[in-house]
């Protein structure tokens, strides 16, 4: 019995340690979220232009992901990097080397 003593003694002096020592950073990060299963996690190298479907297909994701809910009640989250607009690589020979002919994301239908 002692010696069940002498660790959970020995334990509760090292976590005290451990908190005064690190106590800023324990605090900021207590309420920070973990995964208990595995997140899932979708990525794309299609770095192009896509058409106007790309929304509608986008929406339809959003419209998923508003359904799954965490134990909290939060929803999933999507973190999504897009095109813009990308250099138009077929630039006429008359053209100006000093300008940069460009098509916009509005355009990529045509």
């Amino acid at each position: 019995m002692l010696v069940l003593l002498t660790i959970c003694s020995i334990w509760l002096i090292l976590i005290l340690l451990l908190y005064r020592w690190k106590k800023e950073l324990l605090q900021a990060t207590w309420q920070e979220p973990y995964f208990k299963d595995s997140p899932i996690l979708i990525e794309s190298d299609d770095w192009g232009l896509g058409g106007s479907f790309h929304a509608k297909r986008l929406e339809t994701l959003l419209d998923h992901l508003k359904q799954h809910k965490d134990s909290t009640g939060r929803t999933a989250i999507l973190t999504a990097d897009t095109v813009l607009g990308a250099k138009n690589s077929c630039v006429n020979s008359t053209e100006k080397a000093t300008e940069t002919p460009k098509r916009s994301t509005r355009n990529s239908e045509k």
